[in-house]
């Protein structure tokens, strides 16, 4: 199959500390991001950027860590700690027989290093940088491993991570309006001086622990217990406005835009040696909870005047009603059981396989809040006079999200010859889910009031099988080669209403998406194990695709745009060149795109979707191409290191790379936004001197400034006049000790 692992020998190696440095290191793997704990993961050109349910799997060890179904910033996962583990495996392609709903384009494992029974252990990692433009960054890793006697064991492992920030929170005032009310232009911020500065808000501070109690009563019973904290707050988002494309965002009045992401993690996992296998229990419990708040006045100020032609100002003399302040917050609660329990023989026979039951019950909820006193009387230039709205209400939610799946599986392979093996599995899935909305407020389709009207019900459920078929054909001890068809799917869900009077008619669901995917690959290397390649060709056929719609009112929805496809090719080469010297080089190119169009997904809504010039991509009817967002065209990443031992346990390693990101398509209000190509490039030496080893290392060595994504956080509304893309850390130097025993 696709794989690649990266143990934890990589990690420390390489310097990845965060989920976006895997995400550039591993071929066939994208991410859209706004910040720390605001990301999400694709592969093989499946965008997550639709839809309640990710196209990626993620795990920590066998436990499925969840996104919230409801975020308006998307299937964002928990961005932990990789202190102290073992490998993480990234799985190309559909999972669906072992990994089921959301592993459509595949799945991301962090596998965690045990307990150790015999041996005390223990490690500490200190890192001091300091970043261009922002200031110092520190991080404080520890592990310690304690035998509890001779059947148990209690593995102890915490990370204290501060990151500065470098992009500042201007405030103006007056706040620069357009010429028009209507007019697209932003006013010009740059000419306007500010009125207070808050520089470097976009901090970051982590605290994760994570404790393991491993119990062995017999040779054949093994029991651990996982517990995991994480605390991450943010003093900003990692967003520059655009115009004018500076490492600032410009506001009316002084809003603060705090991110805190907490979770709560509980694992108990049984694992019963009995007859010709092995008998395993997960039960897992996972708790967490996501608050933002964002500036909203620019935005509803511009949405307004557009479609009433008339909006209170931006700025206003000193006791005069404004939209200055207009802070905007989203909560996303969430809470998730499951269990799985499966049988996995064992041994030399030619038959093996794996049988197993899944049952998961989340909850999640997506809760909304703007309020500003100047909306407290609506006044007849907004259409709305004399309607009461004493708290200023402009939009309120909360809106439960209920999601239960059970499944069936089974895996297994059988050795025909001592050269071919053929594998097959299949997965039984059903699902059921409700979203329960209740809105309020100026921009809703219960406009006023100070009580949450009744709840608009949605309910949707599925069933069905996805397969999968692999034939593997091993030449000799130094080639193998294997060809797959699998399937995979995520369920379908319902959407927030909006306003018809504005809006037009969306859909009050949309369904599931599932993909088919045909692949051949083969793993190389040469008989003196200096040089091993790893390849494949795939093509994923992508039916009723997820999208999310962005309308010029404002607002958003999801659809089944269509159907699509992506291919591709993914490489991944390990040279030892002699001398010490070694590289790396791995890649992958996609072509993805949604090529039938459904004319029914769009066009009842008066959704138009236009490239950044205006000229319309669909426009009246079915049949015309759109690309897949979030998407990069291509990736890839180069590494050439050096190695050089000297007596007494000492060793001197360089190492530099250079990763490669194409250029994708996101959108903004209704438009389509290209996100140019861009190059990272990574710098480390280490010293090894028998327990120590201190690193000088440089990242984003040429200070590249990257856009990631474009307007992934707009949990408000979406405005022509303004996009906020989401930007790299700068040029960052630090030194690294770290010491274990």
């Amino acid at each position: 199959m696709s794989i690649t692992a990266l143990t934890g020998t990589d990690l420390q190696q390489h310097g990845i500390v965060s989920m976006q440095d895997v995400v550039r290191a591993v071929p066939g793997l994208s991410v859209r991001t706004a910040s720390p704990a605001l990301t999400e993961f694709e592969a093989r050109g499946l965008s997550s950027s639709g839809g309640s349910s990710p196209t990626v799997g993620f795990y920590l060890d066998d436990v499925p860590l969840s996104p919230p179904a409801g975020s308006q910033s998307g299937k964002i996962v928990i961005d932990p700690s990789l202190y102290d583990l073992r490998r993480i495996e990234v799985l190309r392609g559909p999972q669906g027989t072992l990994y089921g709903a959301g592993s459509m384009g595949g799945t991301v494992r962090l596998i965690t290093t045990p307990p150790e029974l015999r041996a005390w252990a223990g490690s500490v990692q200190m890192d001091g940088s300091y970043t261009d433009g922002g200031g110092a960054n520190g991080t404080l890793d520890f592990m310690l491993n304690a035998p509890i006697g001779s059947r148990s064991a209690l593995r102890l492992v915490g990370t204290d991570e501060h990151r500065s920030g470098w992009i500042d929170r201007i405030v103006l005032d007056p706040f620069p309006l357009p010429a028009s009310p209507s007019a697209p232009p932003r006013g010009n911020v740059l000419a306007t001086p500010p009125s207070q500065v808050f520089s470097n808000v976009n901090t970051e501070d982590l605290r994760n622990g994570r404790v393991e109690w491993l119990v062995r009563p017999t040779d054949a019973l093994k029991i651990t217990a996982l517990a995991m904290y994480e605390q991450l707050k943010m003093g900003g988002y990692d967003l520059i406005d655009s115009p004018p494309g500076l490492a600032a965002h410009y506001e009316a009045a002084p809003t603060r835009e705090p991110l805190r992401d907490e979770s709560h993690l509980y694992a108990l996992t049984v694992q019963w040696l009995v007859g010709h296998g092995e008998l395993t229990s997960v039960s897992s419990w996972l708790t967490r909870q996501t608050t933002q708040t964002q500036d909203a006045a620019e935005s509803f100020w511009a949405t307004l005047a557009t479609l009433y032609g008339a909006a209170p100002p931006l700025s206003a003399p000193s006791g005069q009603p404004s939209m200055a302040s207009l802070p905007y917050a989203e909560s996303d609660p969430m809470h998730q059981f499951s269990q799985e329990i499966r049988y996995t023989t064992s041994g030399a026979e030619p038959l093996r396989g794996t049988f197993g039951a899944f049952y998961s019950d989340m909850t999640s909820q997506w809760n909304e809040y703007g309020a500003n006193p100047v909306f407290s009387q609506a006044t007849s230039s907004w259409g709305l006079a004399g309607e009461y709205n004493p708290n200023g209400i402009v939009f309120a939610s909360i809106d439960p999200y209920h999601l239960k799946q059970w499944a069936l599986y089974a895996d297994g392979s059988w050795r025909i010859t001592p050269q071919w093996t053929a594998s097959a599995g299949l997965r039984y899935f059903h699902y059921s889910s409700e979203a329960d909305e209740s809105a309020w407020g100026f921009f809703s389709t219960v406009p006023l009031g100070t009580a949450p009207p009744p709840p608009l019900v949605t309910t949707a459920s599925d069933h069905g099988v996805t397969p999968r078929v692999n034939l593997a054909y091993r030449v000799n001890d130094d080639l193998n080669l294997y060809a797959t068809v699998s399937k995979g799917y995520r369920p379908g869900g319902a959407n927030q209403s909006v306003p018809s009077n504005l809006c037009g008619n969306t859909p009050i669901s949309y369904k599931p998406d599932t993909v088919w995917n045909y692949e051949l690959g083969g793993k190389a290397r040469t008989t003196d194990r200096r040089l091993t390649v790893n390849a494949d060709v795939y093509y994923m056929k992508w039916n009723d695709v997820q999208l999310y719609v962005p309308l010029p009112c404002g607002y958003s929805y999801n659809t089944n745009a269509g159907n699509g496809r992506t291919y591709g090719p993914e490489v991944e080469v390990h040279a030892l060149l002699g001398s010490g010297w070694s590289v790396v080089a791995s890649g992958t190119w996609v072509d993805a795109k949604i090529t039938h169009v459904a004319a029914s997904a769009f066009f009842g809504s008066g959704a138009t979707v236009f490239q950044p010039n205006g000229t319309p991509v669909c426009a009246t009817q079915a049949g015309c191409e759109l690309p897949v967002l979030n998407v990069p065209r291509s990736t890839a990443s180069l590494e050439l290191s050096w190695m050089h031992r000297f007596a007494h346990d000492r060793t001197l390693t360089a190492r530099a790379v250079d990763e490669y990101t194409g250029r994708a398509t996101d959108a903004s209000y209704y438009f389509g936004i290209p996100l140019p190509a861009y190059q990272i490039v990574n710098a480390r030496v280490s010293l090894h001197d028998g327990s120590w080893t201190a690193t000088l290392y440089a990242n984003n060595l040429t200070n590249k400034e990257a856009l990631l994504t474009a307007n992934n956080t707009a949990f408000q509304v979406n405005i022509s006049q303004l996009i906020r893309y989401s930007v790299n850390q700068p040029r960052t130097v630090g030194l690294q000790l770290s010491t274990g025993f």
